[in-house]
């Protein structure tokens, strides 16, 4: 469960900085 959440909260970040930079 840890390791799933973990990898759920990365995704999302990566995500966030990936539209973050096509954004910009």
């Amino acid at each position: 469960m840890v390791n799933w959440l973990t990898n759920v909260i990365a995704c999302q970040m990566i995500k966030k900085i990936i539209f973050n930079s096509v954004c910009d």
